[in-house]
């Protein structure tokens, strides 16, 4: 108002009166009006005849409030590697234009985006978020303590497996990773009513069918969101009256040395040991091993059942010599004649010393009409360069090592 001008009346004159405006005072309080145009009016009365003299004022208000920080998270509670978004809600009269988040725990710390997506939390805990937004009239910060509760996953340890004998009693809770608990027993067969106490983790063996299998879980529940976590259990059910282990010998004759052929006729065993003089260990159903000509070999068989029981046998088998083994059953007639009998002149030998053979026949007159060794011992009458042979008597030399037999071979009827 102009200097030195008093006396007068003021009024409001906005349309919608303000309610904040003492006209006694001429003081207007502008504290939470709504930002806008408000008029008021003052007025001095006149003498008569001279009229009232009146001034206008328009006074505008603004609103100078700083912005209200506020947030929102998609989930509060959480597992151990979860993810979440957080949402802005913040108020302005003006514009934000800085968005300062922190987040305590959390594998990102900080965020300077409105809206930030993917906060991943890695450990159990309770954790703060803070945001602080601006604007052009100044910040404000909102901190939510303890805003975010991580839950660890709970685990029900490792699968494992027993053998139980149908004698005894098994505490499934003896299977369990160390540290693990708190979990609820299971049975998903069909175990005889009153064999499995799930409440707590007993298994009576008595009058279970030995080699059945059962299978139990054990499941600890997790803490939402966690889920449970489950482990799995077979037991499997042994008369254990342990093996009985037994083999038999065949000595199979070869060039060099002789070989031992073993076959296992163990009872109620799973798995083998064969041990051998030398200290090797074969753990083969059968076996053989190679001795020379004219030794005693010492063998010793551990059967071992899926309890671990075990039962051994020892035997000896003594190898001959070589010309204790050395039979040829050698025919001296055969008649190539294409009947399907004797058709073929055939030596045959022990074991594998036919793999050291060599067999020669020759006519009268000292030439050579056949020569074969190792495996392929036969003759058919004819030639090596496929001439059949007249009947009559020819001459057979075998050699074995330093071992050499001669002998005459009849050929009847070649003629096909």
């Amino acid at each position: 108002m102009t200097s030195g001008v008093s006396g007068g009346t003021w009024l409001e004159t906005t349309g919608t009166p303000s309610g904040q405006f003492n006209t006694s005072t001429g003081i207007f309080d502008g504290n939470g009006l709504t930002a806008g145009g408000y008029s008021f009016s003052y007025t001095i009365t006149g003498t008569s005849p001279c009229p009232d003299a009146v001034a206008n004022f328009n006074i505008t208000v603004n609103n100078c409030n700083n912005p209200n920080a506020d947030f929102s998270a998609s989930q509060v509670i959480l597992c151990e590697g979860d993810c979440i978004d957080f949402t802005d809600l913040s108020a302005s009269s003006g514009v934000i234009s800085n968005w300062d988040w922190s987040f305590t725990g959390a594998n990102t710390l900080i965020s300077t985006d409105q809206n930030p997506t993917n906060i991943c939390y890695l450990n159990a805990g309770s954790y703060d978020v803070v945001l602080t937004v601006t604007d052009g009239n100044g910040s404000d910060t909102e901190t939510k303590l303890t805003h975010i509760t991580v839950n660890a996953p709970v685990s029900a340890g490792t699968d494992n497996s027993a053998l139980l004998c149908n004698t005894a009693t098994l505490d499934l809770n003896t299977l369990l990773t160390t540290g693990v608990g708190g979990g609820v027993w299971s049975e998903s067969s069909a175990i005889p009513s009153g064999q499995f106490n799930s409440s707590t983790g007993l298994l009576d063996g008595s009058a279970l069918v030995d080699g059945t299998i059962y299978n139990f879980t054990y499941t600890v529940a997790g803490t939402a969101p966690c889920t449970d976590a489950i482990a799995n259990f077979t037991v499997t059910i042994s008369d254990c009256n342990g093996p009985t282990a037994a083999f038999t010998m065949v000595v199979q004759p070869a060039c060099e040395n002789a070989s031992i052929e073993l076959t296992n006729n163990s009872v109620g065993a799973s798995t083998y040991e064969w041990i051998f003089e030398d200290g090797t260990v074969v753990t083969t159903i059968d076996a053989s091993v190679e001795v020379h000509y004219g030794q005693q070999s010492v063998i010793t068989l551990v059967a071992f059942d899926a309890a671990g029981n075990t039962d051994t046998i020892i035997q000896n088998q003594s190898v001959l010599s070589f010309d204790d083994y050395f039979t040829i059953e050698v025919p001296n007639v055969f008649t190539p004649n294409n009947d399907g009998k004797n058709d073929q002149y055939e030596i045959i030998v022990p074991g594998k010393i036919n793999e050291c053979v060599e067999f020669e026949v020759y006519n009268r007159w000292g030439q050579i009409m056949f020569q074969a060794s190792g495996n392929n011992i036969k003759w058919d009458g004819y030639t090596e360069a496929g001439k059949k042979v007249p009947s009559g008597s020819y001459f057979y030399i075998v050699r074995i090592n330093d071992i050499t037999r001669k002998g005459t071979i009849h050929l009847l009827d070649s003629k096909k």
